[in-house]
């Protein structure tokens, strides 16, 4: 049998698709290109906002509009964590639903039929689709509870995978070429009670060529000593990866996050004190966000460095506490304080880079003439510009002659 395969949403999801398509391959199953040639069409979907519940539906319905009469089509993920009942009443084409406490399954039998699943966090095997980088799950599910979040209803609670099986995923990858380990969960920090740091000195002690890089850092789990073994550790990327979401207390009780604006001031002095890169991401037109609300957030970023920055319009999702909550601010309203906190960031950005001019960068070769620094994750940073073609996988030191608004140039 031959499989087409689509995979929408986060890392995460991207680490279920590569768990499926190694149990497919085991199943003597090849992947095409091409959905014409395919007898399974499979869709690994995303279902975290409704920005991305509308492409995963508009990508099941165009899929399912092309499925031919003998082809089985196979729709997994968050979407279907979600909505499975009502999806199945709406699309009668798709055979299959695998929910995500299901996606690790083992076997495929001639009715299409799933059976044999593999008990969760034990080594997941997978074909790694990112070269020179592939991500490593450390943890699934969270157990926060911010009033506008759907992770605890799609993913469960928080449960952590053994060190040792991180370990050996870990020892895997790099056999496998792979040079960027990024490890990802829903909360990163909270792993082994906080002390994330212990895992990744542990880590950072296997023999290789390599990088880590951490993502998803909870602000109320980052602790002293993660924020030194981040900054300070040779073969781990200074990179803080911090989804702060608002900065205005009355904002930050409203969204049920367990810190405040004077705890986040205190964590980003700690950090500007190391050389380091700090990604953050925003969430803005939350019910109740007054003009003076939004206006921290400009003000904050205008006194403490944020390198990378992501803007979200607050989006409405069904079973979320934040649902329930009066006071809805407009769509025109929401979509001009996200311009407006972009195109702030734009030249804050541009400002920040230009530090970089003249220095020597080491960077990961990603393709022939683009590379990444340890400001840049991938996929969602900017990237470094080369004069010439690089062998892909490679580390090189680099100097960098210019900046743009988001990218470095040899």
């Amino acid at each position: 049998m031959k499989c087409y395969v689509i995979s929408l949403g986060c890392p995460k999801n991207l680490v279920d698709t590569e768990n499926i398509l190694y149990s497919f391959s085991t199943q003597n199953i090849e992947f095409v290109y091409d959905p014409d040639k395919a007898d399974i069409l499979f869709v690994n979907t995303c279902a975290f906002i409704q920005k991305a519940i509308k492409e995963s539906i508009n990508t099941i319905l165009e899929v399912a509009h092309n499925k031919k009469e003998n082809q089985k089509l196979i729709v997994a993920g968050c979407l279907i964590s979600r909505f499975k009942n009502q999806i199945e009443s709406q699309i009668p084409e798709i055979d299959v639903f695998v929910d995500t406490n299901s996606a690790n399954f083992v076997n495929l039998n001639k009715k299409f039929n799933y059976c044999d699943f593999a008990k969760p966090f034990e080594i997941e095997k997978r074909i790694v689709t990112t070269y020179p980088y592939a991500y490593l799950r450390i943890s699934d599910g969270c157990h926060h509870n911010c009033s506008f979040c759907t992770i605890p209803q799609i993913r469960g609670p928080y449960r952590q995978k053994n060190p040792e099986y991180i370990k050996s995923e870990f020892i895997q990858l790099l056999e496998k070429g792979v040079r960027e380990i990024i490890l990802i969960a829903q909360d990163t920090s909270c792993y082994n009670n906080n002390n994330l740091s212990s895992l990744l000195k542990d880590l950072s002690k296997i023999e290789g060529n390599y990088w880590i890089r951490v993502l998803y850092l909870y602000p109320s789990s980052i602790t002293d000593d993660l924020i030194d073994t981040i900054a300070s550790t040779p073969r781990i990327v200074p990179y803080f990866d911090i989804p702060l979401q608002h900065v205005s207390d009355k904002i930050l009780k409203l969204m049920q996050r367990n810190y405040d604006k004077k705890f986040i001031c205190n964590l980003f002095d700690k950090l500007l004190k190391y050389d380091v890169a700090i990604r953050s991401t925003f969430i803005v037109g939350f019910p109740f966000e007054e003009e003076k609300d939004f206006n921290e957030i400009l003000d904050f970023i205008n006194n403490y460095r944020i390198d990378r920055l992501g803007a979200f319009e607050y989006s409405k999702e069904e079973n979320t506490k934040s649902a329930t909550y009066g006071n809805v601010v407009a769509y025109n309203t929401k979509r001009k304080r996200k311009a407006l906190l972009l195109d702030t960031q734009k030249r804050l950005s541009k400002k920040n880079l230009e530090r970089f001019i003249g220095k020597k960068l080491k960077v990961i070769i990603d393709g022939p003439k683009i590379a990444r620094s340890f400001l840049d994750a991938p996929e969602i940073d900017g990237l470094v510009k080369l004069k010439r073609e690089r062998q892909v996988g490679d580390f090189e030191d680099i100097v960098i002659s210019k900046s743009s608004f988001y990218d470095l140039y040899e």
